[in-house]
């Protein structure tokens, strides 16, 4: 039986896709080379027409990696040897943590494991408060709207 390797199934798939979508499946294939070390803060979650929506793990990291955008959208423009990307946006992705047994049938209690963070505009709007008791209190209040939904 015929081994495959990496190179034998991206010639398969390069033959099954379509041509215009040929650069989305080169930008897969590199993206550790592309973002490096930031490949556990960094994940490719939506590629449009000529943008594309990165997830992160924070909202510090959405922050930081906006202001290096355009480094990064130079980047993996090189890496596709064509201008694909226009822009990048940046989402912050909640990460789910396991349920107990006794929690996995209790939506709330799920809700409630998972880490609640605020978005860059919604943090932005906190961060404008200047008395860090009333800041703390409607970032409580936030949170507990979100879990009893």
């Amino acid at each position: 039986m015929e081994k495959f390797s990496f190179d034998k199934i991206n010639n398969i798939l390069m033959k099954s896709f379509p041509e215009n979508v040929h650069w989305k499946i080169k930008l897969f294939n590199n993206w550790d080379k592309i973002i490096g070390d930031l490949k556990d803060k960094v994940h490719i979650e939506k590629i449009e027409a000529r943008s594309i929506t990165l997830g992160v793990s924070h909202p510090i990291w959405a922050q930081e990696l906006n202001l290096l955008s355009n480094v990064f959208k130079n980047k993996i423009n090189k890496v596709l040897e064509s201008d694909q990307i226009d822009s990048i946006r940046f989402k912050v992705l909640n990460k789910k943590q396991p349920l107990s047994k006794e929690n996995q049938n209790n939506p709330l209690e799920n809700l409630k494991l998972r880490e609640i963070s605020f978005s860059i505009k919604e943090q932005r709007s906190l961060d404008r408060i200047k008395d860090k008791e009333l800041q703390k209190a409607l970032a409580q209040y936030y949170k507990n709207r979100i879990i009893k939904k």
